[in-house]
This record gives C-alpha cells, structure tokens and sequence, in this order.
C-alpha cells in the first residue's frame, strides 16, 4: 500500500468524526432554522455532551438526546416524551407517554405527573411520589422507592434490587429474565442459514468464475493489506451510520432526504462483503480438498468452505466467550473478504502477482 492511501484513510475517517461532532452540537439549530413555521410539536434537542434543562412549556412531542437531562416543576410537555441521557431528573406535568432510557440514575420527582404511560430503563431507578394515569413499566439494576407512587393502570418493575415499597409484591424471578432463543431453534437458524449461504456460493461461482477468481487471487498477495482495507471501508459505514441516526435526529428532514442515498450505500457493502464471503469460501474449500486429494470442481469447493466457515462461527458460540470469539472471527474475515472485492472492483480488475520473496 502506497504512503498517500495509508493517510488517506485516517483523513477521510478524521473528517466523518469532525461532520459527526458538528451534526450533533448544531443539528438542533439547523432544525430550528429549517422548520421556523412548525411550533415544538417534534422537538429534536442533542446535546450529547452537554447538560439541558428544560423548565418551560412544551407545546408538542419531544425528543431529547444529552448527558445530563433535567425537567423541573414547572415543566409541562403537551405531547409525548422521550428522553436519552446519563442521568436524568423527571419534574412537571406530561400529558403524553413517557420513554426514558438513562445510563445512570433516572429520578422521579415528587409532584410528577403523567397523564399517559411510561417506559423507564436505568441503571438505578428513584421512584417518589409521582403520579402516573396510564401504565408503568420499568426495568433498573437497582430500584428505589422514596415515596409510594399512584400507578393508575398496569404495573410491572423489574430490577436485580429494590428497597421495600408498600402494595408491591415481588414476583418470581423468571418473570424479568429475558427470554432466550432454544438450542434446537438456533441449530435450525443456523443450519438453514448455512445452507442458504453455501448456495449462494455455488450460484456465485458457477455465474461469475472470473470475477470470483480474480477476487481469489488477491488472496494469494497481502492479507494484513486486505483486511485493512475492508476494516477502513467497515469504519467507514460505521460513521457514515452515526452520522446518519444523528441527522433524523437532529435535521429529519434531511436525514430522510439522505435516507435512499445511505440504503444504497449498505447494499452495496453487503454486496461486496457476501462476494469477499464466497471467495474465502471457495479459497478455503479448494485448499481443504487439495489436502484431502479430492479432485471436485470448484462448485464443490465453494459450497464445503462455506459450511465450514459458518459452523466454525457457530460452533465458537457455544463457549462461554465464545460468542466473542466469534464476533472477532466473523470482523476479521468480512474486512479480509471485504479488502479483496474492494482491491478488485468486484472482480473486474487483475492485481499484479505479488513478488516473490
């Protein structure tokens, strides 16, 4: 790799991180500036950040994204609220339903008022003597109670501990695990997706064996070069997301407008990552049945690499960290795979034959 593309690379994700950053301290002037004529009734505020404090009268919905996010007493939201931050304090009146996800601690105030639902997730809850007309359902590692909240539809708390609360039974544990997949319906996902994936391979070999060859020569050449280049291009989607998700956020408009252009922009990658999967396929395959002296076609090579790729990943999940493992495993080969399609336009480009040593 040339000295240009090694800092190319970390200019172009220096440059995504910078448009990330001013996307979220500017996204809700912009959509202020851009929507003047609609009142709050979709409110976008992110501060990640920074603190908000929000002590006056919402006339609609509000979303709001920040580290440290407070509603006092005379705070009143006309319409829905949700709520991302580290910490965060509930005061006021909302007549809509209530979502909070906090980090940290998430207190309810006393004198809060709900006139709808509300969804809470935390890491410590703090529950006063607020009152909530709709449902309550909240989840917390730790759950408190200062005071006896009025819970005037369903309730349900889940929490690893909680301080005593007057009417609240405790129900039985099993109620706030979550529920898992079984192991014979994760051997059925696996086998099926195993088979629809060593398929794939052998249409994509016997439809495009050029291109699919030319993508295995790049395997024969620098593989520290690939799978930096398809952990660049993985990076490089990676921002591209955050930069995205904060725009519908901050400037829906625009993150909508942007919306064709980004799916566009996935499909491609996953385009280039199932040909990079394919031809590691068939390169491991072919190997595998050179060393057992097996004389297949290529069609053969590429459907047994696949299955065995697959149920290696699938295997490795099975350990206690495995899961891990294979998350490492299942990285490293989309960016090895991902290099070699990028390196060779898909196959339709021939790299020079490495030097030997």
């Amino acid at each position: 790799m040339s000295r240009r593309t090694w800092l190319l690379f970390p200019l172009a994700l220096a440059a995504f991180c910078f448009l990330a950053s001013l996307s979220a301290a500017l996204g809700n002037r912009i959509a202020q500036a851009l929507l003047p004529q609609r009142s709050a009734l979709e409110q976008f505020v992110v501060n990640p950040a920074e603190e908000y404090t929000l002590s006056q009268t919402q006339s609609g919905n509000a979303v709001i994204l920040g580290s440290a996010i407070t509603l006092t007493d005379a705070t009143r939201v006309l319409g829905d609220l949700t709520l991302f931050a580290e910490n965060v304090t509930l005061a006021g009146r909302i007549e809509g339903d209530v979502n909070i996800v906090a980090g940290g601690t998430l207190t309810i105030a006393p004198g809060t008022h709900i006139d709808g639902s509300a969804h809470l997730l935390a890491d410590t809850l703090i529950l006063d003597a607020a009152q909530i007309n709709g449902n309550l359902h909240a989840s917390a590692n730790q759950l408190r109670f200062d005071g006896s909240p009025t819970v005037g539809g369903g309730l349900e708390l889940c929490a690893n501990a909680h301080s005593a609360a007057p009417g609240v039974q405790p129900l039985s544990p099993s109620a706030c695990q979550p529920t898992f997949i079984t192991p014979q319906w994760s051997a059925g996902i696996a086998l099926f997706t195993t088979l629809s994936l060593a398929g794939m391979a052998a249409l994509a070999v016997v439809a495009f064996p050029r291109h699919i060859g030319q993508m295995q020569a790049a395997l024969r050449g620098s593989l520290r070069h690939l799978v930096f280049l398809g952990g660049a291009a993985l990076l490089l989607i990676a921002g591209l997301t955050a930069i995205w998700i904060l725009l519908v956020v901050g400037v829906p408009p625009l993150g909508l407008l942007l919306m064709p252009l980004y799916a566009l922009t996935l499909i491609l990658v996953l385009l280039l990552a199932t040909a990079g999967w394919i031809t590691l396929a068939l390169w491991l395959g072919e190997r595998l049945l050179r060393l057992l002296r097996l004389p297949l076609p290529a069609l053969v090579g590429a459907v047994f690499g696949m299955a065995l790729l697959l149920t290696l990943l699938f295997a490795l999940t099975l350990f206690p960290i495995g899961a891990l493992a294979a998350l490492v495993l299942g990285i490293t080969l989309t960016a090895l795979g991902l290099g070699a399609a990028i390196s060779t336009r898909l196959g339709r480009r021939t790299l020079p034959s490495p030097r030997p040593a």
